[in-house]
């Protein structure tokens, strides 16, 4: 997520809403697993990590994830819930998983492919998403109501990653399956990210070159998809 502005009371591990969609197309049904549907590793994330805001406590999330079983665990977990299968994020309807379906082009957000093409060349394989806009009326506010889902800043944007593939759900579990190759290309991808973030700040009127970075991290996001 890039925010500019004065932020909001939330840290970057906190939840977020989603944006109203349209749905341009038909998908298929969601892929579902016979496992059974269990959230053990995400409701352990959030116990052992209570917050994930900095390069220390980011380490310690993915040492706390190896000890319950590491990104093959978490992967079943997902299967199990029906989020993955076949190695890709599912785009149907349950399970409902926003981000992936308007990353697969099965829902669209109104306005958002006019921001995506500030990305530039950069739209082929990124685009931009948004937040419901009631959280963004209320992203300075304090109220208990709000902390943890409005905005994190006066202008908050989400940007997703179009390839559904398992290893790009979420930055938790990047190059974590001992893959240097892999690895290297998620690093890759992430300075990617950052070069495509402040791409969109520079074309898009009203944001400044005062931009804040975040990703959710599994355990304390609402959506998964990485954003």
């Amino acid at each position: 997520a890039a925010a500019d502005g004065t932020t909001a009371s939330q840290h970057c591990a906190g939840e977020v809403g989603t944006a109203p969609v349209v749905a341009p197309v038909a998908v298929s049904p969601a892929l579902t697993s016979t496992a059974p549907a269990s959230t053990a590793i995400k409701d352990g994330m959030k116990r052992a990590c209570p917050t994930v805001t900095d390069a220390a406590s980011f380490a310690a999330a993915r040492a706390a994830l190896r000890q319950m079983g590491g990104a093959a665990a978490l992967r079943a977990e997902l299967e199990g819930l029906g989020f993955i299968a076949e190695g890709k994020l599912t785009t149907g309807t349950k399970p409902f998983n926003v981000f992936a379906r308007v990353a697969s082009g099965a829902m669209a957000q109104p306005g958002m492919e006019a921001e995506t093409a500030a990305l530039g060349a950069r739209s082929e394989r990124f685009m931009i998403a948004c937040n419901r806009p009631e959280n963004d009326e209320h992203w300075e506010s304090a109220d208990a109501e709000w902390v943890g889902k409005a905005s994190m800043g006066k202008r908050h944007r989400f940007m997703l990653v179009r390839d559904l593939s398992w290893s790009c759900f979420n930055v938790l579990t990047f190059g974590m399956e001992e893959d240097v190759i892999e690895l290297r290309a998620a690093v890759a991808m992430l300075e990617e990210m950052e070069a495509a973030a402040f791409d969109f700040a520079a074309n898009t009127e009203g944001w400044s070159g005062s931009v804040g970075l975040y990703f959710h991290v599994y355990g304390h996001a609402s959506v998964n998809a990485l954003h």
